[in-house]
């Protein structure tokens, strides 16, 4: 069983595709601006993005968590100065913004 952590992007990868819930996704769309779901709550993103995604949540000072089949392949903890937060609330302007068009 995987243990859902708070304040920590956690992908999940899903045959070819990595895919997000929730404030995580969110969060996902605002950096890299890959389509929100509302119905589903989601947002999905090809294997071949792996590496940008990747590179713009580091560069975002974001923690993160990638699972394959509930094995953990990769994490990265910021700790006191994760910004999980701060763009949580950005994404959260944006998306809301966006529905008001």
């Amino acid at each position: 069983m995987v243990l859902i952590k708070k304040d920590v992007i956690e992908l999940r990868k899903s045959g070819k595709f990595y895919n997000c819930f929730g404030d995580d996704a969110i969060i996902i769309h605002y950096l890299l601006g890959y389509k929100y779901v509302p119905a589903k709550g989601g947002v999905g993103f090809p294997e071949s993005a792996y590496n940008k995604v990747i590179n713009n949540m580091e560069d975002a000072e974001v923690s993160y968590i990638v699972y394959d089949n509930n094995n953990v392949v990769a994490e990265k903890d910021f700790k006191k100065i994760n910004c999980y937060k701060d763009l949580l609330k950005k994404g959260l302007k944006e998306l809301n913004n966006l529905n008001k068009l």
